[in-house]
């Protein structure tokens, strides 16, 4: 299986980090995390992944646990393509609303 991992730095405290594995060219499993860099230490807010049976979208409090889980009826190369773009576009949006969940606890 091959694996590849990366990071796609969208600003100085912003990131996207991405586990792709793949077996014969196609994309078996992965992973695509939106990070923010809070103080010393990189916090996920957002993941896409394939676990428990298809791609799907967790977005995260800030304690770790799951706000909402988004099902879609992808392949996971198209699920990648998804977060990517998600990302890129409303990192903004999922980082303001991380921050003042950090506040309000």
């Amino acid at each position: 299986m091959g694996e590849k991992r990366f990071s796609t730095v969208l600003n100085e405290i912003i990131q996207i980090i991405s586990y792709i594995y793949t077996e014969n060219g196609k994309v078996v499993k992965f992973v695509v995390k939106l990070v923010v860099l809070i103080g010393t230490k990189w916090e996920e807010i957002c993941r896409y992944d394939c676990y428990h049976g298809k791609p799907h979208k967790d977005i995260l409090y800030p304690d770790g646990s799951k706000f909402r889980v988004v099902e879609f009826d992808l392949s996971n190369e198209q699920a990648l393509n998804v977060a990517y773009k998600d990302f890129k576009d409303n990192y903004n949006l999922y980082v303001e609303r991380y921050l003042r969940w950090r506040l309000e606890k």
